[in-house]
């Protein structure tokens, strides 16, 4: 779906998802990013993404998450 559409959201988010379930916190976490960037209104991925960073164990990115700052996140995770 991707390679048709790589602006799709709901397909990003899945292969966050999928990482996540793999315990590819970084890479779910940067499929997550490259969502928010396109939809930052999608309040279930900022869930998501949280809960990734709660599994790296990283409570300055949880922090981060929850006041919504997408530029300093993505410039963390290359994104």
């Amino acid at each position: 779906a991707l390679e048709l559409r790589p602006n799709y959201v709901r397909a990003l988010t899945n292969l966050g998802i999928s990482y996540g379930n793999l315990s590819e916190q970084r890479a779910a976490a940067q499929c997550y990013l490259k969502a928010l960037s396109l939809n930052q209104d999608a309040a279930h991925v900022w869930t998501y993404l949280t809960m990734v960073f709660s599994a790296m164990g990283r409570t300055d990115y949880v922090q981060m998450a929850a006041a919504t700052d997408l530029a300093a996140l993505c410039a963390e995770f290359e994104v």
